[in-house]
């Protein structure tokens, strides 16, 4: 069982064994999308989004470490964020052309999902177990939507919810500060501290989905930001030159 780190920077991915940029290179790819999730399913899996044409934005499901693709699906929308289901079947979009909305799909087709409020147009999405997702509401809080019933649950103010399903928790940014929240009925958006991370101030936030690596970025003294990755109970790490980078870090996986 390892974990695998996506380092998406400007026009190039690259995917590495292990948790960082130090590991051996396993795939690369050229004209990285700008949108990307990790899957949680048993076989890791990326889905991508980025646009081909204009009003044409190609959605993508990816091989790892190969990074062939398997599966593709199109809108005729921009859309300003992505979720990957964690049977890493389907995703969300939420749709960022003016419109709004979040949007399920690519098979068969894609349909709006019943929501009450409108996430934030820069929200991450999160889907943190079979049929809740988590956003970051225009109004700045933390929210979870049932995407069968439409049901939608409010709590805290925070951003950059961040899904990991096998922890039993999915984690967000509250306050300043990087909470865990627990898989549970409605009711309980409740965050708790998050042990066992040196996380200060952070501007991002994602997990891996067994909760055991994080990671995120800091505003850097002057101008720019810093990207960190660090596992549980261990030192935390600036990734070199990653300033501008999209990092993830999937699994644990038996590749």
């Amino acid at each position: 069982m390892r974990h695998v780190t996506l380092l998406a920077r400007t026009g190039r991915w690259q995917l590495l064994a292990g948790a960082g940029d130090g590991g051996t290179v396993l795939g690369e790819r050229s004209n990285a999308p700008r949108l990307v999730d990790v899957s949680f399913a048993a076989v890791p899996l990326l889905w991508a989004c980025t646009k081909v044409a204009a009003g044409r934005w190609m959605v993508e499901q990816l091989e790892v470490p190969s990074l062939c693709v398997r599966q593709t699906g199109e809108v005729g929308w921009r859309a300003d964020a992505i979720a990957s289901s964690p049977d890493g079947r389907r995703v969300v979009l939420l749709r960022g052309d003016g419109q709004d909305g979040l949007w399920l799909g690519p098979q068969p087709g894609w349909t709006l999902l019943p929501c009450s409020t409108s996430p934030d147009a820069a929200s991450r999405l999160a889907w943190i177990e079979e049929r809740r997702l988590a956003f970051e509401s225009a109004q700045r809080r933390l929210c979870t939507l049932d995407l069968e019933s439409g049901d939608l649950e409010t709590g805290p103010s925070g951003a950059w919810p961040a899904a990991a399903p096998r922890s039993g928790r999915w984690f967000a940014i509250s306050a300043g500060h990087p909470v865990a929240l627990p898989l549970s009925p409605r009711g309980a958006l409740e965050p708790q501290p998050l042990a066992g991370f040196d996380v200060a101030h952070p501007t991002s936030l994602r997990a891996s989905c067994d909760g055991q690596v994080l990671t995120w970025t800091e505003p850097r003294l002057w101008f720019g930001i810093d990207t960190y990755v660090q596992s549980s109970g261990q030192q935390r790490t600036r990734l070199g030159r990653a300033g501008d980078a999209l990092v993830a870090v999937g699994g644990s996986y038996e590749i």
